[in-house]
């Protein structure tokens, strides 16, 4: 409905005009609130109702500011009866900044009727406190008149404050977790990173924008890393897990985990890759460190155990000796005796008891070396049987 149709000087019979012919006619009507209602009022019921079930405050004003006519929401806007707004200033509703004055002066006299003046600026309520709205202008073409319209802001601007604050809220949270995360689209450079996953590069925030996660990854683990999401997005995961190495800033290597998250855009393509990254090089260290430790203590509780099994040890290594000593000496005497038939079992039997003295030798060396044990399964009826008939084979013991 164009503003024009507002007034029709067609339907103003009833409209008496004062003496003073520079003050514009009124007219009366029952349905209006005072009897002093300016001519710029509705002349139509359905008009009136219309504009008065629209969500914006209406006011139309004259060039000066002075306010014409008002719809009923800029009643419930401000806070004043309609009556009491007729003949004000529309300057006088607009809080006291030199700033807002200044704007609103300058829109309503260069105002164009082809062209609207929009501001955002506060409104003073009746009670005194200030409603945020936007303040639209647009000059009427046929008596220079403006409409004003005042779109209550402040849900709106509730609704930004709560958005900001939880904004704010989670980038306090991620830049001081003590996980790092990082975002980057795909293929290209790193889009934000925190804290954490700076300190645990060595890159300042500034210097990751300019590389993409590839130059971070280690080259031999880069083709891994990315089977491994087209395989997450091609099963529609909306996660994946996955353990590879950095390279520090300083070229020292990291191991890492990374759990990686995935938002997509409106045609379904992932356009952003989120990934928390925990080092665990610390981790690896201290595992590492404590395999020492325990490889040392178990090295010195076998240097304990040897002294402790010296005798049983010297015992051990009597019974292959005396045995190797009575089989030379019988080989001897056969041997002086021409003997020959039972020669090769003597010797088969001192190389059986060398072996024997040989790998307790060996066993004994193998307790007092710092190195990982070699462990293996073994039938101990097997040991059991070879320990008492003193004829353990080498393998057995090694």
């Amino acid at each position: 409905m164009q503003i024009s149709q507002i007034y029709d000087p067609k339907q103003t019979s009833n409209v008496q005009p004062t003496q003073n012919s520079n003050h514009v006619p009124y007219r009366r009507d029952s349905n209006h609130l005072s009897d002093n209602i300016p001519l710029w009022a509705p002349c139509s019921a359905f008009t009136r109702a219309m504009l008065d079930t629209i969500e914006d405050g209406i006011l139309i004003c004259r060039q000066g500011g002075h306010i014409e006519w008002c719809n009923h929401m800029i009643s419930e806007l401000l806070g004043y009866d309609r009556l009491n707004l007729m003949n004000k200033n529309v300057s006088t509703l607009v809080t006291t900044s030199k700033l807002n004055m200044q704007n609103i002066t300058q829109s309503l006299v260069h105002c164009n009727h082809s062209v609207e003046q929009v501001l955002e600026l506060n409104v003073k309520h009746q009670t005194g406190t200030y409603i945020p709205v936007k303040f639209t202008m647009r000059k009427i073409v046929e008596n220079d008149n403006f409409v004003l319209i005042l779109k209550d802001l402040r849900q709106q601007k509730k609704a930004e404050e709560a958005l900001r604050t939880e904004h704010e809220k989670l980038k306090i949270t991620i830049e001081h977790a003590p996980m790092g995360i990082v975002t980057y689209p795909p293929n290209q450079c790193i889009l934000s990173a925190n804290k954490a996953f700076s300190q645990i590069t060595g890159y300042q925030t500034n210097e990751l924008f300019e590389l993409t996660i590839d130059q971070i990854i280690h080259p031999d683990d880069i083709k891994e890393r990315t089977n491994l999401i087209e395989n997450a997005l091609q099963q529609e995961l909306p996660r994946a897990t996955h353990r590879y190495r950095y390279i520090h800033k300083n070229g020292d290597i990291l191991y890492v985990q990374v759990v990686f998250g995935f938002t997509h855009d409106a045609n379904g393509q992932v356009d952003l890759i989120i990934a928390e990254v925990q080092d665990l090089t610390p981790q690896l260290k201290a595992e590492a460190q404590a395999n020492l430790n325990l490889m040392q203590l178990a090295h010195a509780s076998r240097l304990s155990t040897l002294g402790e099994m010296v005798a049983g040890i010297a015992h051990e290594l009597n019974q292959p000796l005396t045995a190797i000593s009575l089989f030379s000496q019988a080989g001897k005497r056969l041997f002086d005796n021409n003997d020959l038939e039972k020669i090769a079992d003597i010797f088969d039997k001192l190389t059986l008891h060398s072996q024997r003295a040989g790998g307790i030798i060996q066993r004994m060396q193998s307790m007092a070396t710092l190195e990982q044990n070699d462990r293996k399964a073994t039938c101990p009826n097997a040991l059991l049987t070879d320990i008492c008939t003193g004829q353990a084979k080498l393998d057995t013991f090694n």
